[in-house]
């Protein structure tokens, strides 16, 4: 797969589980992005195969072919951190975090 060809990105499970994982994990498998996507081993697959090809095409080589980096994934698939952060806390202060 290559970084320029497009893909389907699944919704994320949620905004908690997005910003626990991307705190937890340097790298992420496929059981992290089946948490993460809430989505089958398969899909998974496409997707970390996606975010290699995006993390290599940036200058990160990854360690192993069964891991992608986790700042880079969550780049490839447009998940911005910052902003997570932002709506987890509204969140919590609403009370309304799962």
């Amino acid at each position: 797969m290559k970084a320029d060809e497009p893909i389907l990105i699944p919704r994320i499970s949620s905004v908690k589980t997005a910003v626990q994982i991307f705190y937890q994990y340097n790298e992420l498998g496929i059981n992290e992005i089946c948490n993460l996507f809430a989505c089958g081993r398969s899909k998974a697959g496409q997707l970390k195969a996606y975010a290699n090809a995006f993390a290599i095409s940036n200058g990160t080589i990854p360690r192993c072919n069964s891991y992608v980096n986790t700042d880079a994934a969550y780049e490839a698939w447009g998940l911005n951190i910052s902003s997570l952060e932002a709506r987890l806390k509204k969140a919590e202060k609403l009370n309304i975090a799962t």
